[in-house]
């Protein structure tokens, strides 16, 4: 199992009112396509690596098929607002990929994801 965090930013700032709703909107619909990889917000809170915060979501992957609504998800979102809308993808080990509407691409995302959790075939 691997987890990322994935760490919400509007208009540069990193905390605030904005950036916990905009999170929240990208957890919701991370949680439509993904229920089963978003611990909740109260049991990742604090996990190993992460920060604790508002504007962060921990999201558990476990397969290629993750991935694929991963990217859909996070690209969607920063698209929906690509001049104000940055997404901090962070693994455990602190290592980090920032998405913005300028690198929001496909092969930009997937190169983040897959750097921070290696994934066997399905």
């Amino acid at each position: 199992m691997g987890l990322l965090g994935l760490e919400v930013i509007v208009d540069g700032e990193r905390e605030g009112v904005r950036a916990e709703e905009a999170a929240d909107e990208l957890y919701r619909e991370l949680r439509k396509y993904l229920p089963d990889a978003l611990p909740g917000k109260e049991a990742a809170a604090g996990e190993k690596g992460f920060p604790v915060d508002l504007a962060t979501i921990i999201v558990q992957v476990l397969s290629s098929g993750a991935v694929t609504e991963l990217i859909k998800c996070v690209r969607g979102w920063v698209k929906h607002r690509p001049s104000s809308r940055r997404v901090v993808i962070r693994d455990a080990r602190g290592k980090e990929w920032t998405v913005t509407g300028e690198n929001v691409d496909d092969a930009t995302i997937i190169a983040a994801i897959k750097a921070a959790v290696p994934l066997s075939a399905d």
